[in-house]
């Protein structure tokens, strides 16, 4: 039993590491990314326009598939004739 609280011990140990890791790189790349920012303001608006543009296209195109799944599953022809 002792076995198992040390191998916890141990396992706490090494997340808490990875997540104090992860706050360090977290920092790291915010401050390079405001730098970037700040040094290039109009390619990265442009850059932010673009993801945008990209998820919207995406979480809309998305939709558009979800409704035509929806739809061609409740139709007709769909439930006697399998199209």
């Amino acid at each position: 039993m002792v076995k198992t609280k040390d191998k916890i011990e141990n396992l706490k140990e090494k997340i808490s590491d990875k997540v104090e890791d992860t706050k360090e790189k977290m920092l790291e790349y915010e401050d390079s990314i405001i730098l970037y920012v700040q040094q290039n303001p109009l390619k990265s608006l442009g850059m932010a326009i673009g993801a945008g543009v990209l998820i919207g296209a995406g979480v809309s195109m998305g939709k558009d598939y979800a409704m035509r799944q929806r739809i061609r599953r409740h139709s007709i022809l769909h439930k006697y004739f399998g199209f």
